[in-house]
């Protein structure tokens, strides 16, 4: 026959369990807001890099075209003077056709320009935006990271209380019971040994207690085991 004070010290415990799940579920929580603004971070500075080097490129791009824009200007300028004093019809036509030419290469070369112009400064805009984000989520994120340390530390000692408590009640099971708990604690190591029955079923596994079992356990006749998972029953 169990003693009734068993039952007593297996329901302090498992509660006990249960606390400390959620300070363990509340570090993790905490840990993964830090983590979170170390990825977008990461990214950013990962994007930023990306649009920094093709900024870079397009400005020294866009510098060649410049050049090669003001060699058209110079060149078209040229033309337009030699037409007002060559008097030869072929030589004339020649620098006809030429200025045509370079007039239409360099209406081409302004809009590629143009359009180059307008992706640097939306770049510019993006490297701004993306710098703008690093440094206040720096700021930010030392905030929370100090605010998620100091919530830790409090979280670990509610957890080390617990434990500490966990471990006195232990030593207070009967001889009898405590047979049956100390193999099952070492076999499931950090999981807990302990379980309830919900709805006629093992909580943690969920495998269906038969009629005899529930009848035992309601009545605290005995320590009743999952006959799946083998946890003890806390009624």
């Amino acid at each position: 026959m169990i003693e009734q004070s068993t039952f007593d010290i297996f329901r302090e415990i498992d509660s006990l369990e249960k606390y400390i799940l959620s300070h363990q579920s509340n570090i993790s929580q905490n840990n993964k807001r830090v983590e979170s603004i170390h990825k977008q971070r990461a990214h950013a500075e990962t994007e930023l890099l990306k649009v920094s080097s093709q900024l870079a490129k397009d400005i020294k791009e866009l510098n060649a075209l410049e050049t090669n824009l003001n060699r058209s200007e110079n060149r078209i300028t040229l033309l337009e003077e030699r037409l007002k004093i060559v008097s030869d019809n072929k030589q004339l036509t020649l620098t006809e056709d030429e200025l045509d030419q370079i007039r239409s290469e360099k209406f081409i070369l302004e809009n590629i320009i143009l359009d180059l112009i307008d992706k640097t400064e939306t770049q510019t805009a993006e490297v701004a935006t993306i710098n703008t984000f690093l440094s206040g989520s720096k700021n930010s994120l030392n905030e929370i990271e100090k605010e998620v340390a100091a919530g830790n530390i409090i979280e670990q000692k509610n957890i080390k209380n617990y434990e500490e408590r966990i471990k006195s009640l232990i030593e207070t099971i009967p001889t009898l019971a405590l047979n049956i708990y100390k193999p099952l604690k070492e076999n499931f190591k950090h999981e807990s040994v302990l379980t309830r029955e919900k709805n006629g079923k093992c909580e943690k596994c969920h495998f269906e207690l038969n009629k005899n079992a529930q009848e035992l356990l309601h009545r605290r006749a005995q320590l009743v085991k999952c006959n799946y998972c083998q946890r003890i029953f806390v009624p």
